[in-house]
């Protein structure tokens, strides 16, 4: 079989050589990133090129599960709740506000009441979160989405099976947001998550190399 060897390495980009399966990108993602990541890796594969390209992206998206009150009120175990973590302080707390929500989020919302998109279900909610142990601060934006009650007087809200897909969407638009102005920082290096796209792609790569070589090895001696 063809052994994958790494082709090179970037702030937000691995490139390997062959096929990797998403699980073994994954696994490795798994053995790097800690308990409370806050950044995340996804994976396409090239058959022209036979490549497999290893995305590295600054921000973490946790799907917040039911507290029990709106778990015992729907009963479907659909999570209504995104949040998506950036490492360090992306924009100041002084204006965080203004840019996610009211000249990024707002717009979105206007078109998609305009336009009868579920969009208009999602409300977004930004914060810096500093920890008083460690001293590290976190960008966090949160999402959440009124869901259609068809038995309430006045039923409004997104329709569950719609839920998913929405805040995918919701979480898209605002990610592409921050991404933008991480890469303006690309050059002067200022923020906290340009030091950590490079010394996770760094740690990434070392993990990775090391288990592209552990299954080469069990192949020739297998």
């Amino acid at each position: 079989m063809p052994i994958n060897k790494i082709l090179s390495v970037e702030r937000t980009r691995i490139t390997v050589s062959g096929k990797l399966t998403k699980k073994f990108v994954q696994d490795v993602f798994a053995a790097v990133a800690g308990s409370y990541p806050v950044t995340s890796v996804s994976s396409s594969y090239s058959q022209k090129n036979n490549l497999t390209t290893i995305s590295i992206r600054p921000y973490y998206v946790f799907t917040i599960g039911l507290p029990p009150e709106v778990e015992k009120l729907y009963g479907d175990g659909i999570s209504r709740q995104r949040r998506v973590v950036f490492p360090g302080v992306i924009i100041d707390s002084k204006t965080i506000i203004n840019h996610i929500v009211e000249n990024c989020w707002v717009p979105v919302r206007k078109v998609a009441k305009h336009t009868s998109d579920d969009l208009r279900w999602v409300v977004v909610t930004p914060r810096i979160v500093r920890d008083d142990e460690t001293g590290h601060a976190t960008t966090e934006i949160s999402f959440f989405i009124e869901t259609y009650d068809p038995k309430s007087h006045d039923p409004r809200g997104c329709k569950p099976k719609n839920i998913k897909e929405t805040l995918g969407r919701a979480v898209d638009v605002i990610t592409r947001e921050m991404c933008k102005i991480i890469a303006a920082d690309n050059e002067d290096g200022n923020l906290e998550a340009t030091h950590a796209l490079n010394e996770f792609s760094a740690t990434y790569a070392e993990e990775l190399e090391k288990r592209l070589m552990d299954a080469e090895m069990a192949e020739v001696l297998s």
